[in-house]
This record gives structure tokens, C-alpha cells and sequence, in this order.
């Protein structure tokens, strides 16, 4: 593991008001339980938009995307690029390129579009470091390193960035910190969010951070609430109970997965990891037990009503073979993508999706597909 560096900064600033991660009332614990009907299923609504292959941007996995009035910008996981669509998937160009030179990154993460200065901003984690290209042409302008390592980083209203990493800020003082916020140059503002539970060999399904409605949400995979974020606090939303699953509390946390979480929670039946995403109607999380086993939910906010499927069901009722989780979101609506290789082999009930995989040569990019209740 990589060593974090520190900045000497004068720890009065570092330590405003995020000295405890405080718990909101406001809207309490969200439930979900396993529905007998398949009611929601019905009301599911899809958009596709098939990626377009060529040689010069083969997809494999798609890792983050962020949407402008025009263009889609995705990471691939597996070849570390970033490309540029068009929004009905007519491939644009390459961003960038993977390598150590100033215009380039080596493990992009996140992705994040600044309207005002009209900027693509890359997040590379290895580095780690910023690299901005300009919206319009997609040309290099600039990079920023990071004194801190990060896995993931999202931007907040005033322009501040969080960061977040596989282990805790430790600050002089040896207290620990889940995460940090930075100012737009990437300077230590302050630490965000003290540690309740340190655990070493994390086990997480994707981000721990989303965005909705311009704020920014933290997500741990092994707490089980969602707090929001802001230049300053770092406050519980809502806690997440899922019914019908045994959910480990702190206690047994502290006493078995502090020195090896995935070892703990991977031989054990508890829930061991969480992420979510959030459009104005409904809450998604999935979610593992043990090591494996994956399940997705959703809440809806208006009805309070949810249901739970395990990730095999949910793709075998909505016949969406080859769905993968949902990444992030954009319009309201909830944005995975679909393996076209396991669409063709399975087949789908879904006419649009048929004639969709039937026109797509082999060896395919991905599919996105936008998704939502009516």
C-alpha cells in the first residue's frame, strides 16, 4: 500500500466542522424488503444507446460516465481510456491517453464536467492527479497533483473536492479520518468525517461517492447510512436496514473485520458491502453478502414502498441479460450498461433490445441503458 503524504497546514483549519459525523433525524431509516409481487417490474422503463465499435475505441468495461447537453465521456475499466460519445453512442474521439506525461493518466476513476470553465476533469488515482481537457475541442489545458492518495473524489457545489482512499487520513495528531476536502487546486481544506471503524482490505462494490441534485453523498460500503456532504459537515441522511438480512453492527466489526474486512465478511453470511444511487423518486442500493452474492433494491420515496431481488431474478424478470450495476445516474434515470455478448448468447423479451442485439456486429461495446419506474 502507498504511503499518504501530509501537508503541514496550520490543524485549526483542518478540523472546522466536520469534527463528528452527525446523525440527521431528518429523514431517519430507509427499509427495504423483498416484495411478493412483481408490481415494480411492470412499471420498469428503458432507454438504449448502443456504443459504437470501431478500432479506435474498444469498451470493455464501463466504469464511470458523465453526460453534457451533447456528449457522454466514459472510463473503460480495463484499458484505462477515456472516449468521448455522442449521446445516441456515435463515437467522438479518445481523451487523453494512458502514460506518465503531463497530459495523460494511468488509473482514471472519476470523471467530472465543470460547465462554468468547460472542462472534462479526469481523476487518476495512481498518480494521483486532475487532468483537464477543454469541453469543446477535448484538448489538454492543464493537470494538478494530488499531495494525498485517493480511489475516488467528487466535487462539491463551491467548487471543493472530496477525496476518499482504500485506508483513512491520518492526521498529525494520529486521528483518523474517512475523508478530506480540498480546495478547486487540490490544497487540504480540512479532514471530513472521523472514523468510527478502520478497517484494512476493504471490500467495496463501486464509488463511495454519488451525486444527486448538485450534492454530494458518502456512501461506505461497511456503515450502512448515507451522509451528505458539505464544505463543512458530514451529516447522516439516512441510515439503510435491509429486512430479511443480517446486517453486522460495529461492535463484531471492531472485534473480527478490523485487520482483514474481506476475509471477515467474505466466509461470513453478513451484508458486506453497499453502494447506492439516488434519482428524486427512488433510491437504489446493491449490495453483497458474504464475498458474492449480489442483490439489488429500491426504494421508492413517494409510495415507501421497495422491494429486494437478487441480482440473478432481477435480470431473469426485466430480461435485461446482461446488466450490469447501475453506475451512476442522468436524467432521472438510473444508467447501467449491458454486456451485448451475454445479450446475444441469452436473448430478450425486450422488443427494442432484440432488434437492437441483432443488428450489433460481434465483439461489441457495451450498452447503456438508462433506466427507470413509470
Amino acid at each position: 500500500m502507498k504511503p499518504l503524504g501530509f501537508a503541514i497546514l496550520s490543524f485549526s483549519l483542518l478540523i472546522l466542522a466536520c469534527q463528528d459525523m452527525r446523525k440527521s433525524n431528518e429523514k431517519g431509516t430507509i427499509v427495504f424488503s423483498q416484495s411478493s409481487s412483481n408490481e415494480w417490474l411492470s412499471k420498469l422503463d428503458c432507454q438504449f444507446i448502443p456504443l459504437e465499435t470501431n478500432d479506435s475505441c474498444l469498451v470493455s468495461n464501463v466504469s464511470d460516465v458523465v453526460f453534457d447537453s451533447s456528449r457522454l465521456y466514459l472510463i473503460d475499466g480495463k484499458s484505462n481510456l477515456v472516449f468521448a460519445f455522442s449521446l445516441s453512442g456515435e463515437f467522438i474521439s479518445q481523451v487523453g491517453n494512458v502514460g506518465s506525461g503531463p497530459s495523460e493518466y494511468q488509473y482514471p476513476v472519476n470523471l467530472h464536467i465543470d460547465k462554468t470553465k468547460q472542462e472534462l476533469i479526469v481523476a487518476d488515482a495512481n498518480t494521483p492527479k486532475l487532468v483537464y481537457y477543454d469541453l469543446k475541442t477535448l484538448k489538454y489545458k492543464r493537470q494538478l497533483r494530488s499531495d494525498d492518495y485517493f480511489t475516488n473524489c467528487a466535487w462539491l457545489p463551491n467548487g471543493d473536492i472530496i477525496l476518499a482512499s482504500g485506508s483513512s487520513y491520518v492526521t498529525p495528531k494520529r486521528e483518523r479520518f474517512y475523508a478530506q476536502i480540498t480546495d478547486e487546486n487540490l490544497k487540504r481544506k480540512q479532514y471530513a468525517c472521523p472514523c468510527s471503524f478502520d478497517p484494512q482490505y476493504r471490500l467495496a462494490i463501486g464509488s463511495v461517492f454519488y451525486t444527486f441534485q448538485d450534492q454530494v453523498y458518502l456512501n461506505l460500503p461497511f456503515l450502512h447510512s448515507v451522509y451528505q456532504i458539505s464544505e463543512t459537515t458530514c451529516e447522516e441522511t439516512y441510515a439503510i436496514e435491509l429486512k430479511g438480512f443480517q446486517m453486522p453492527d460495529q461492535n463484531w466489526l471492531k472485534a473480527n473485520a478490523e485487520e482483514n474486512y474481506f476475509a471477515a465478511l467474505s466466509h461470513s453470511d453478513y451484508v458486506s458491502a453497499i453502494q447506492c444511487q439516488e434519482t428524486n423518486r427512488y433510491l437504489y442500493t446493491t449490495f453483497l453478502v458474504g464475498g458474492s452474492k449480489d442483490y439489488i433494491a429500491f426504494y421508492d420515496k413517494e409510495q415507501k414502498s421497495s422491494m429486494i431481488y437478487s441480482g440473478y431474478d432481477f435480470i431473469k424478470e426485466t430480461s435485461l441479460n446482461g446488466l450490469s450495476k447501475v453506475i451512476t445516474t442522468y436524467n432521472d434515470t438510473f444508467v447501467a450498461t449491458i454486456n451485448p455478448d451475454v445479450l446475444k448468447e441469452k436473448g430478450t423479451t425486450i422488443e427494442e433490445l432484440a432488434q437492437l442485439s441483432q443488428s450489433l456486429p460481434a465483439e461489441s461495446n457495451p450498452i447503456l441503458c438508462l433506466f427507470t419506474f413509470k
